[in-house]
């Protein structure tokens, strides 16, 4: 087995995240525009339920996203 290139390994694995709240009616439109937006290289989207938050929070988020 070769030498691994430490540098290039890594720099091959690099990703950047990024999360967001928004309504789950919304999901599709977000998805559709993304497919516009990046058609070649579409990133991965995929949705995840909050099932446990701090009840100050919960409400904090209820609020902004009841304001769209």
């Amino acid at each position: 087995m070769g030498k691994i290139d430490r540098k290039k390994h890594y720099s091959r694995l690099k990703k950047i995240i990024i999360t967001g709240i928004i309504r789950s009616t919304q999901f599709n439109n977000l998805n559709d525009r993304l497919r516009e937006m990046y058609s070649k290289s579409m990133p991965v989207l995929y949705s995840i339920p909050i099932i446990h938050m701090d009840p100050q929070q919960a409400e904090s988020i209820t609020e902004y996203i009841t304001a769209f």
